[in-house]
C-alpha cells in the first residue's frame, strides 16, 4: 500500500460553493518508496444540509515515473 500526500491546500469559499487548489504526491509501497505520481488537484465542493460535498476534483498531472 502506498501513502497519499496533499500539500499547501488554497480554499476559496463563496456561500454554499467552496474551490480548493493542492498540490499531491503519490508514493509507493514501502518496498519499492518511488514517487508514483505528482501533480495538483482542482476540487469543487457544495455546502449540502450543513455538510461540505464534493462535486468534482481533477487531477493536472505534472511529473509520472519513467519506466
Amino acid at each position: 500500500m502506498g501513502i497519499h500526500i496533499s500539500v499547501n491546500p488554497i480554499i476559496t469559499i463563496d456561500g454554499d460553493v467552496a474551490s480548493i487548489e493542492s498540490y499531491v504526491v503519490v508514493i509507493g509501497r514501502v518496498d519499492d518508496p518511488r514517487v508514483v505520481l505528482a501533480g495538483r488537484y482542482e476540487d469543487r465542493l457544495r455546502r449540502v444540509e450543513g455538510e461540505w460535498r464534493f462535486v468534482s476534483r481533477r487531477l493536472e498531472r505534472q511529473m509520472r515515473p519513467t519506466t
